[in-house]
């Protein structure tokens, strides 16, 4: 397959000493460890690195030190870290071309150690994604129990009838099991926008 091709290249990469990686497209076909593990990898590079890609979260990862732009037959390239309009596509380049920034270009330079800490988030972001779905179904079925919690309650509730005491007791327990299913619901919606975001710009479900 092309993930096990994609695999094996990187693989070969890794065991050929060199100073200068030329990288295109390096995330196709690679799953989220194993974009982790090559995020990793480059970490831990010490030559040069020449990326041409479309993943813009493994981009911003790498934090460039250098931007190549191709525009009109030509590729101009510029000492600066990525910015917004290098992504988008209603932009199309223009401020690219003209030379325009979004940003002061004078703070735009990332220190080693700025660097070494967006590659670790990134590595960070990529291992939850690949638990996001076990997580979902975990999250789902704590979700069940405690809902079924809340319908035994309730209907201890309505036996309790006038009994003051019980009530208040049932209720401040009720608000605990509650308060653990908003919980729940708010890490599941959190997990799924999590992977909504990394699906590719115009893939339909």
């Amino acid at each position: 397959s092309g993930g096990e091709k994609a695999r094996v290249a990187l693989a070969t990469f890794c065991l050929t000493p060199c100073n200068v990686l030329l990288l295109d497209e390096p995330t196709n076909h690679l799953d989220v460890d194993a974009i982790a593990a090559l995020l990793d990898a480059i970490g831990k590079y010490n030559g040069a690195l020449v990326v041409v890609s479309h993943d813009r979260a493994f981009c911003e990862a790498l934090r460039a030190t250098h931007v190549g732009y191709v525009s009109g037959g030509s590729c101009r390239v510029e000492e600066r870290p990525l910015r917004d309009s290098d992504f988008s596509e209603a932009d199309r380049g223009v401020r690219n071309s003209l030379g325009g920034g979004d940003d002061d270009d004078s703070n735009a330079e990332l220190s080693a150690a700025e660097a070494k800490a967006a590659r670790e988030l990134e590595r960070q972001r990529q291992k939850r994604l690949s638990a996001a779905p076990k997580k979902i179904a975990t999250i789902e079925s704590k979700v069940d129990a405690l809902e079924a919690e809340l319908q035994e309650i309730d209907g201890a509730m309505l036996q309790a009838g006038a009994d003051v005491a019980k009530l208040a007791e049932l209720g401040a327990a009720r608000e605990g099991v509650q308060q653990r299913v908003d919980g729940l619901y708010a890490e599941w919606e959190e997990l799924e926008e999590l992977l909504a975001a990394s699906q590719p710009v115009g893939s339909g479900g």
